[in-house]
């Protein structure tokens, strides 16, 4: 299930998860479904397009290609084996058109900023669509120092987040192989909520 809190309204983004090995395994596609400024929009991603449906998600891409833009402030991505947000301040370090969020997220009452995804490029929106290494934004404290010390780990590993100008919905994204291995880290359960 994936959850979008946008701060400004548009066009639902497509949706479309890969497995670690690049296969997809299911998508969604709003159509001309549009929301509303603030508030959440669930999305549920069926594996239909999976050998086997209980294949856990290891990458996302979202694509607007509607002219209607869309800024989304967080992501939060719930799956049977992960769980995980993402939020715009991420889109934002790493280049991505970006507006104020009017949203509070979270017990912190955090204001992520929003970045935008758009059909068309207007007003100087750089970016149609965003994907990302679902596991590599799993909230850490060593992950977090690592994106805080070096953004170039996230913003300049295509695999693990990138934003395009003109991927449509049906493309493919990059991943990484051989496949990422993860050795164990300093995490706690206080460290489940990521501010950049």
């Amino acid at each position: 299930m994936l959850t979008i809190h946008k701060s400004q309204g548009g066009n639902v983004p497509h949706v479309a998860l890969w497995s670690e090995k690049g296969e997809r395994i299911g998508q969604s596609n709003p159509g001309k479904s549009k929301t509303k400024a603030g508030g959440d929009s669930i999305i549920v991603i069926e594996h239909s397009q999976a050998a086997d449906e209980n294949e856990t998600p290891g990458y996302i891409m979202l694509s607007n290609y509607k002219v209607d833009a869309i800024c989304i402030a967080a992501l939060y991505i719930t799956e049977t084996h992960t769980s995980t947000a993402w939020y715009g301040d991420y889109g934002y370090k790493c280049g991505m058109s970006w507006g104020l969020s009017k949203e509070e997220i979270g017990a912190e009452r955090a204001v992520p900023k929003c970045v935008w995804l758009d059909g068309d490029g207007t007003n100087g929106i750089n970016s149609q669509a965003m994907s990302m290494h679902i596991k590599d934004m799993v909230a850490n404290s060593d992950r977090l120092a690592q994106y805080q010390e070096n953004p170039d780990t996230m913003c300049k590993s295509t695999p693990r987040f990138s934003f395009w100008g003109d991927l449509l919905p049906d493309s493919r994204i990059p991943i990484f192989d051989p496949e990422l291995e993860y050795e164990t880290d300093s995490c706690t359960f206080s460290d489940l909520i990521i501010i950049l």
